[in-house]
């Protein structure tokens, strides 16, 4: 909602409730990451495609929010995933 009550015009994402978070160890292998909220295709700040591939994943547990990056680069032989664990990226 804003600040008026009504509600905003921007897109909202509903996150699944996991039954336990995942491990924090840099990698979006467990089964939870599954059923994830992603975001689609990144783009940059003008909204234009990146140059690379790069889409959120989004879920939660009762007590916190987790965010995975999915990454590709250029090179599609070399996928890059990244978790972040407060402001640092594991």
């Amino acid at each position: 909602l804003s600040a008026e009550g009504r509600t905003a015009s921007r897109p909202t994402l509903r996150l699944p409730v996991a039954e336990s978070g995942p491990a924090i160890d840099g990698k979006l292998d467990e089964s939870c990451w599954e059923d994830a909220v992603r975001t689609g295709p990144l783009t940059d700040w003008q909204g234009d495609p990146g140059k690379s591939t790069t889409e959120a994943l989004l879920l939660r547990d009762t007590e916190h929010l987790y965010v995975g990056v999915d990454y590709a680069g250029d090179d599609a032989s070399l996928p890059y995933r990244f978790l972040w664990e407060g402001s640092k990226a594991l």
